[in-house]
């Protein structure tokens, strides 16, 4: 019979926890306040090529959240 600690090859017993991940907001603020600011400075043409407002538009979304 397997140790209760082993099952299957998997070590079940004490682990240490994974390292719990927290955004920096300042840095967050300063992107998004970047491309904010680049999209209002824009006059009569857009400010990004269609590639960067597609990621831009996509980060910026994901980023307020």
């Amino acid at each position: 019979m397997h140790d209760h600690e082993e099952q299957f090859g998997f070590e079940l017993g004490e682990t240490e926890p994974n390292a719990v991940y927290s955004p920096n907001l300042a840095e967050i603020r300063e992107d998004l306040n970047g491309i904010l600011n680049e999209a209002r400075s824009a006059t009569e043409t857009a400010p990004w090529d269609a590639r960067t407002m597609r990621y831009n538009k996509i980060v910026f979304l994901q980023m307020t959240k």
